[in-house]
This record gives C-alpha cells, sequence and structure tokens, in this order.
C-alpha cells in the first residue's frame, strides 16, 4: 500500500511537470477568483475557479496563490489552467446571472484582461494551506468566496516565501493594499522592472 501511494504521489508531480510554470519568459501573474455561485435559496448551484492574468496563455500553466500575511507571503498550491480558450466575462455573467452579488464581483476586477477556467491541482500536491481553503467545498450551504494573487510557477515546497522572491531567474514582489474606503483591494506584482496593477471589489467577508 505504502508502494502504491507513493506512486500516486509521484504521478501526480509528473502530471503538474507536463504544464509550463512561466513558459519562455517571465511568468504570467494575476488573480485566482474562487467564487460559488448560490440560489435563492443560498445554496451553491456552482463553485467555478477563474484565473484572470496580465497576458495571454499559450501553454497549459500551474498557478500558485499568494496571500501577503505581514512580513510573510503564504502559498497556496496549486491551481492549473488546461483551456486556453480565454473566456469571455459578459458570457459568465450572463450564465451566473441569478446571482448578483457573483455578478457584481467579478464585474470589480480591473487591469488584467484574460480571464482562465481553472481547477484545482491533484490533490497530492495541494499543500495544507489549499487543503483548508477548499474545506468550504464540502458544505453545499457554505458560500465562502476566496481570491489570491496568483503566479504562473509551481511552489508546492513551500509554505510561505520571502518578498521578493525568485521564479527560476525573475524576481518577483507582490504588494496587497486595503483602501480606506474599504470597499477594494489592489495589488500591485512587479516582474523583474515591469509593473502589473489590478483590483477588484472587496467582499463582505473581510
Amino acid at each position: 500500500m505504502k508502494y502504491a501511494n507513493k506512486k500516486t504521489v509521484l504521478a501526480a508531480i509528473l502530471s503538474l511537470m507536463t504544464f509550463t510554470a512561466c513558459g519562455a519568459g517571465a511568468p504570467v501573474v494575476g488573480l485566482w477568483e474562487k467564487y460559488p455561485v448560490g440560489d435563492k435559496n443560498r445554496k451553491a448551484v456552482a463553485r467555478p475557479h477563474y484565473i484572470f492574468t496580465n497576458a495571454k496563455l499559450t501553454d497549459p500553466t500551474v498557478f500558485t496563490g499568494l496571500n501577503v500575511i505581514g512580513a510573510e507571503t503564504a502559498v497556496l498550491c496549486c491551481v492549473v489552467v488546461k483551456n486556453l480558450k480565454p473566456l469571455n466575462l459578459a458570457d459568465v455573467v450572463k450564465k451566473y446571472a441569478s446571482d448578483s452579488e457573483f455578478v457584481d464581483h467579478m464585474k470589480s476586477i480591473k487591469g488584467l484582461n484574460f480571464m482562465y477556467e481553472a481547477e484545482p491541482a491533484e490533490k497530492a500536491v495541494q499543500n495544507d494551506y489549499f487543503k483548508t481553503v477548499m474545506q468550504a467545498d464540502l458544505d453545499p450551504q457554505d458560500l465562502t468566496s476566496f481570491y489570491a494573487a496568483v503566479v504562473g510557477a509551481k511552489l508546492s515546497e513551500k509554505s510561505t516565501v520571502k518578498n521578493p522572491f525568485k521564479v527560476g531567474t525573475d524576481q518577483v514582489s507582490l504588494k496587497v493594499t486595503y483602501p480606506k474606503s474599504k470597499t477594494s483591494v489592489q495589488y500591485e506584482f512587479k516582474v523583474n522592472d515591469t509593473s502589473v496593477k489590478f483590483s477588484h471589489a472587496s467582499t463582505s467577508a473581510e
């Protein structure tokens, strides 16, 4: 049995290795939105995962979530984009138009031009923080939303990273700010000398 478990973990790791971490150039950055859709009775009818990016993806990509907590940046590994066809936001909000909170939040995301459907990576390579976030999905009445900045790289071997940190030879830093109005969350990635800024509305859970 132990041998079988090791084979399962190895297979999952090898599977992720077939995806690009950051392509030929600097890593893609953006936002992971885990935002459940509810019906009129506040019961989850869909639990989509979306990745919004600053650049169009050319290969299937593994994304690691980053949550800045004080001086440390916690790592959430991982979500995967396999379908390289960008989504049309208008089509997505039309599909889930019955949930006005979902629609309003998706429309509030600014500064990232591409949207993709994503899915959690294999459980064998998910870290503890990621598994904790996913626990909400076990309860159909739990409509807790979650979002995090992401970088197109697999950082599954880490639980935290220093800011800035390295992805291959590229230097990446992340700054997250919450304006005094408390109506939005603002992000700034710096990848080498390139700045990527984006924002979205805050949620009632914050």
